[in-house]
């Protein structure tokens, strides 16, 4: 037996996936991928920024996006 669930084991992983300095996406409907992000950015990662298709995400900082 265990002592973490199954969507704790996912959201480690998306954090170790998370660089610094990387911009994060996330899609509708996947809190996971902000619980991955805000581990990372906690723990490893304090320059990541977090884009959301949706206007209800927490962005504590934004990295500059650029075109070219």
């Amino acid at each position: 037996m265990t002592d973490y669930t199954i969507d704790e084991l996912i959201c480690v992983y998306i954090a170790r996936q998370i660089e610094d300095g990387e911009v994060v996406a996330q899609g509708i409907a996947t809190p996971l991928v902000a619980a991955g992000y805000i581990l990372a950015k906690l723990t490893h990662a304090p320059n990541v920024a977090f884009v959301s298709a949706i206007g209800n995400s927490i962005c504590y900082d934004w990295a500059p996006l650029s075109l070219f």
